[in-house]
């Protein structure tokens, strides 16, 4: 299933506000009715004003959450972030990994009583 973004859906909420036809028919160019970025022959068109918003499965949702309670064990703070699609989640948890990894460096630098980040 797809949804608007956000911006996307704002584009469509002025299209429908707008109140007006399309003159196309009026003389040759298309009118800024049916150009308007808001139209949904336009929205339809553009891959970026949509989210994919298929369910994912059980399976991963037990991986995910498998992830988050042992951040929650360890007193990790975290923010739970929606993914796009999966390049998306793989650029978020690449970041992920980073910060984990930064987040060890600091604690095994404290135990060995190194400066503190």
């Amino acid at each position: 299933m797809k949804t608007l973004t956000p911006a996307a859906q704002a584009l469509h909420d002025e299209f429908k506000n707008e109140g007006r036809g399309c003159a196309c028919h009026l003389g040759g160019a298309p009118c800024s009715h049916c150009t308007h970025p808001g139209n949904p022959h336009a929205l339809e068109a553009d891959d970026s004003a949509w989210i994919n918003t298929n369910r994912v499965s059980p399976a991963h949702l037990r991986k995910v959450m498998e992830a988050v309670n042992e951040m929650v064990r360890f007193g990790i703070d975290f923010v739970p972030m929606p993914v796009y699609n999966d390049q998306d989640r793989k650029e978020l948890a690449d970041e992920s990994a980073r910060r984990l990894e930064l987040l060890s460096e600091a604690a095994e630098s404290r135990d060995a009583g190194g400066p503190q980040t």
